[in-house]
């Protein structure tokens, strides 16, 4: 197993997505408490109350937590700050959405390319995510398919910190000039965060562009072709 290449995936949004978008979640439960907010807006506000919050939830508490975000939603939307008390709860709800694993499904191709993989490579996950990762990887049965998984919440470390991926390349017994693959949907966290511990990157996006300077694929059936 040792003398086999590692190929590592980020979770969310690369094997596994929700089905329904972050803003359309938020717009449901937005839409409950009476308040409208163009998709637009919506993804500038999420985006805003996200900032810092890999950092932030290792020192604060749940509530505290939603509190910062909640704030940085309204100051970004520019709805009334009478609504603050409904903001949160609308952050949590979507929060406790995500968290379940019957809200997700399997990327396309996703299990085609494990099997494929496996026969050749070890593989591997390193994902942002809270306690609720164990839930996911269970349910889609990826240790089948994997060495091991480790999520931010187990170890105390988030993308782009490169203490998660040093972590899991000990955990993988590999030195620092390794020649490791890391498949992610986030150019930032994934790309340039695993690009500096030396990892060759593959973004994985929808979108069809070449404005990064990365290999990237439109679907993981792709991956089977250039790995």
């Amino acid at each position: 197993m040792k003398n086999k290449k590692y190929i590592f995936f980020d979770l969310g949004g690369t094997l596994i997505n929700l089905n329904k978008s972050h803003s359309e979640i938020l717009d449901m439960y937005l839409s409950e408490q009476n308040i409208y907010l163009s998709e637009e807006s919506i993804i500038k506000s999420i985006n805003a109350a996200n900032t810092g919050v890999y950092d932030e939830v290792k020192t604060k508490s749940t509530f505290a937590l939603y509190l910062s975000q909640a704030v940085n939603f309204i100051k970004q939307s520019q709805i009334n700050s009478n609504n603050l008390t409904k903001v949160i709860e609308v952050l949590s709800k979507t929060n406790s959405y995500i968290r379940d694993d019957c809200n997700w499904e399997l990327e396309p191709y996703a299990i085609e390319l494990l099997n494929y993989l496996n026969e050749k490579y070890n593989l591997a996950i390193i994902s942002n995510w809270d306690f609720s990762f164990h839930n996911m990887i269970k349910r889609f049965k990826f240790n089948d398919y994997m060495q091991f998984c480790i999520c931010s919440d187990d170890i105390g470390y988030s993308k782009p910190d490169s203490r998660i991926f040093e972590v899991a390349l000990a955990r993988a017994g590999l030195s620092k000039n390794h020649d490791s693959v890391y498949v992610g949907d986030n150019y930032e966290l994934d790309v340039l965060a695993s690009k500096e511990c030396g990892f060759k990157p593959y973004l994985y996006s929808k979108q069809k562009h070449n404005k990064y300077d990365c290999k990237v694929i439109n679907n993981l059936a792709e991956l089977m072709q250039l790995i």
